[in-house]
């Protein structure tokens, strides 16, 4: 083998090993499609990401990302997933990574397809249904409104009830 085969393929592992590493220190890793994307949005999803700070778009090959989902004993359903250009979105903090991923993809042309949540792989329909799903701080306070509800109506009975005997 000559000297340059041997330079591209520790450059390949060494992209593989650097992918692996983002898989292995995130939450979760969502593989997204940019195939009619601009330039332009790619860099405005990577400001995205950075904003909620959680989370990193890397671009890389379809044979770098097998390779490192094989080294991590993960398998996919579809092979078709990797028959476009694809990147990774890593998400240190899941929940507000996919919501704001979810939020920029509905106006973008980039797709997510499919990706590994909490160490289950998961389709683009349950990813979009984790991203849907109410935030922690929005559940806590409409269970504390639900709870309060009968409150305010057996406060509002006793009132009108007061009422009524103050009149008679």
């Amino acid at each position: 083998m000559s000297n340059i085969t041997i330079n591209i393929k520790n450059k390949k592992q060494k992209t593989v090993n650097e992918v692996l590493n983002f898989i292995n220190e995130s939450e979760s890793t969502i593989i997204v499609g940019y195939k009619f994307s601009t330039v332009k949005k790619l860099f405005e999803l990577r400001k995205n990401l950075k904003n909620i700070k959680s989370s990193f778009l890397k671009i890389c090959t379809n044979n770098v990302i097998k390779r490192a989902f094989k080294l991590k004993k993960i398998s996919f359903d579809n092979d078709n997933i990797f028959s476009e250009m694809n990147g990774l979105v890593f998400l240190k903090d899941t929940m507000p990574g996919l919501k704001s991923l979810a939020n920029f993809c509905k106006d973008s042309k980039i797709v997510i397809k499919t990706g590994i949540v909490n160490n289950k792989v998961c389709n683009y329909k349950h990813i979009m249904e984790l991203a849907l799903m109410p935030s922690k701080e929005e559940s806590i306070s409409k269970i504390i409104i639900l709870l309060k509800r009968p409150l305010f109506n057996i406060n509002y009975i006793l009132k009108n009830l007061k009422n009524k005997k103050d009149n008679i």
